[in-house]
């Protein structure tokens, strides 16, 4: 009777481990599913929800530097996506405000005003910050009354350094509810802290940047696959051959920026053997294409990955390419 009982209490022992250990599973399992399907779900919106975007650029196309060498033409590319994908009604730009860092604010500025002139839609250019540290910029005040006057959360784009954004919430902490996440350059996730100060546009304001990562609310980012997209020569003559005036004025020098590339032996290196690193429009391209990306949610923010770096250059090559699409 006795080892009866004694088998009988190490099965229910057993029985009772099992339990512990499947039920330990399914909370686990559970939870990643939650935060898998809050991604997933979060891609399905903005696939087929048109959202409302307000940018922040830095933008140099065209810009020359000793009269010889061109200053990067990459904010110019991503501009040219996103406002192909306002014009097909997939988001909507209520405004693009210019900053410094690759340029000075007031030729980012001109520079923005004319793309947007060549490309035929009606979207606000407002001059933003010229200096780091800025707090009041008409670029603040402009994105300070869009978030609050909007009945949807925003989503802001930062593709320079993040003055006006930060300018913004120091003064309205409370408009950080309105705005549905951040999408901006950090730096590599390897450097444990301070990462995401690590790339070029932190660096030219580091405290505003500092300011926004550790603000609340969603961010998403992209860091070394920053490097990984390379555009050669041969991909270059496609984009130039596009016919579209807005293309032909942000396209025209990307030639000479690749030549650079190969002269220069620092730019060299970080651009992939002289051929040209599109920066801005990488991660612009989570905006328009989601399913391009795994979404992989980290302490503070969400980094982006990846998934194809054929097809993802293929995705852009036929974005740019829909500016001779009139449909």
């Amino acid at each position: 009777m006795s080892r009866r009982l004694n088998s009988s209490a190490a099965l229910n022992a057993r029985i009772n481990g099992a339990s512990i250990e499947r039920l330990v599973f399914l909370i686990n399992f559970k939870q990643k599913f939650i935060q898998m399907f809050k991604l997933d779900f979060l891609n399905s919106v903005l696939m087929i929800k048109q959202r409302k975007i307000l940018i922040s650029t830095d933008n140099a196309a065209t810009t020359k530097f000793l009269k010889f060498f061109t200053l990067e033409p990459d904010d110019s590319l991503a501009l040219a996506v996103l406002l192909d994908a306002h014009k097909k009604g997939r988001l909507k730009i209520i405004g693009i405000t210019s900053t410094f860092g690759n340029t000075d604010g007031n030729t980012s500025y001109q520079i923005t005003k004319k793309q947007i002139k060549f490309s035929g839609l009606n979207i606000p250019v407002i001059k933003g910050a010229i200096n780091s540290g800025q707090n009041n910029s008409k670029a603040a005040d402009f994105i300070a009354n869009k978030i609050r006057e909007s009945k949807e959360k925003i989503i802001l784009v930062g593709l320079g350094p993040v003055t006006d954004f930060a300018a913004v919430f120091r003064k309205y902490p409370e408009l950080k509810e309105n705005v549905d996440f951040f999408i901006v350059r950090s730096g590599p996730y390897l450097v444990k802290k301070y990462w995401y100060l690590f790339s070029f546009n932190a660096f030219k304001d580091i405290e505003s940047a500092k300011f926004i990562f550790q603000l609340g609310g969603n961010k998403f980012s992209i860091g070394k696959e920053i490097f990984s997209i390379t555009i050669k020569n041969e991909v270059v003559e496609e984009i130039q051959k596009i016919k579209h005036s807005m293309m032909k004025y942000i396209a025209r020098d990307l030639k000479k920026w690749n030549l650079q590339n190969k002269i220069f032996p620092i730019k060299g290196y970080f651009s992939r053997k002289g051929n040209m690193c599109p920066w801005d429009l990488i991660w612009v391209m989570y905006l328009v294409e989601p399913n391009l990306f795994k979404v992989v949610k980290e302490n503070n923010h969400c980094s982006l990955n990846i998934k194809s770096r054929e097809i993802f250059l293929e995705s852009i090559i036929k974005r740019l390419k829909n500016w001779d699409n009139p449909k």
